[in-house]
């Protein structure tokens, strides 16, 4: 009996395009391969080994490029931009919130680089017209040293990764090297 032709044929491209567009969307990448390969019933360690090597191939990782670029694009969201916001969070400067008296300045009055420091206003008024009123303003700024790590991450200025073999004078080369030579001596079961 003759094979009948498949319809809807998955080729490889759609695939790529299957896995770009979950990864895009947020995905992650054991979920995104699921996606490409919805026939396959793989464990999730298998699924885990197979998505890595997939995202790994140039061609997958070309696209993703492509499709990330043309996501920042329509949302002009630019690296330039991010340091940029990250600059402004990580230097803005507390005294401007309030004017020379030390009172807190309407939030339509903030300059813009104060303003996109903040991350959140409550406003609570409190007595009454014979006790009197008031009002407490509590302002919540952003993370200023998680901007200055992550400025100083991207500049280079933090190295927070340990190389081991690499630097002669690190006590620590000698015991890796040793470690590393004598790794092959070592017998199982061997006390």
């Amino acid at each position: 009996m003759p094979s009948k032709p498949m319809k809807g044929t998955v080729t490889q491209a759609h695939r790529i395009e299957a896995f770009v567009t979950a990864i895009a969307s947020g995905k992650t990448k054991s979920d995104a391969y699921r996606a490409a390969y919805p026939d396959q019933n793989l464990s999730p360690q298998k699924t885990s080994e197979k998505s890595c090597a997939f995202a790994n191939r140039p061609e997958v990782k070309a696209r993703l490029a492509e499709v990330i670029k043309g996501k920042m694009e329509q949302t002009e969201i630019t690296a330039e931009r991010v340091i940029a916001e990250l600059g402004r969070l990580a230097f803005f400067d507390i005294r401007k919130l309030v004017d020379n008296d030390g009172n807190p300045l309407p939030i339509q009055e903030l300059p813009d680089d104060i303003a996109s420091a903040l991350v959140g206003v409550d406003i609570v008024q409190f007595g009454n017209a014979d006790a009197g009123r008031g009002t407490v303003m509590k302002i919540k700024m952003a993370d200023k040293l998680g901007a200055l790590t992550t400025l100083a991450r991207h500049h280079g200025l933090l190295n927070d990764k340990l190389k081991l073999g690499e630097d002669p004078d690190n006590p620590l080369t000698g015991l890796f090297a040793f470690l590393q030579a004598g790794a092959g001596r070592i017998k199982p079961g061997a006390k």
